[in-house]
């Protein structure tokens, strides 16, 4: 799945390598993990004076397809995944454990986007 240039995308997936979800950002088809000290989170790019401009030049690890990572099983703490976009908490307020933010884990956040 492509899509395009029409604009940055920003999101979170699951990322056992992380143990915990990462900042996410599309381009050419593949899954970059974006997250970063600079911004750890999403809620971090959002309030930035120019986050489109973040996420189009940030560097970033390839974590696979788009298809792939979108095919992949929800709560498989073993495999990458998409996870709702918001995060309320900084990373040092969330429990890492098998859980995201919130307190709340992977499937239940999962489950809120279909």
């Amino acid at each position: 799945m492509n899509f395009g240039n029409a604009g940055v995308a920003l999101g979170r997936a699951w990322n056992p390598a992380a143990n915990g979800p990462s900042v996410i950002t599309l381009r050419d088809g593949r899954v970059i993990d974006i997250t970063s000290k600079t911004a750890p989170s999403v809620r971090d790019i959002c309030e930035m004076d120019d986050p489109a401009a973040y996420v189009a030049g940030a560097e970033g690890t390839d974590l696979g397809a788009v298809d792939d990572i979108i095919a992949a099983s929800v709560g498989d703490l073993a495999a990458i995944y998409i996870l709702a976009p918001c995060d309320t908490a900084r990373p040092e307020h969330r429990r890492v454990h098998g859980t995201s933010t919130g307190g709340r884990g992977p499937k239940r956040e999962a489950r809120a986007l279909g």
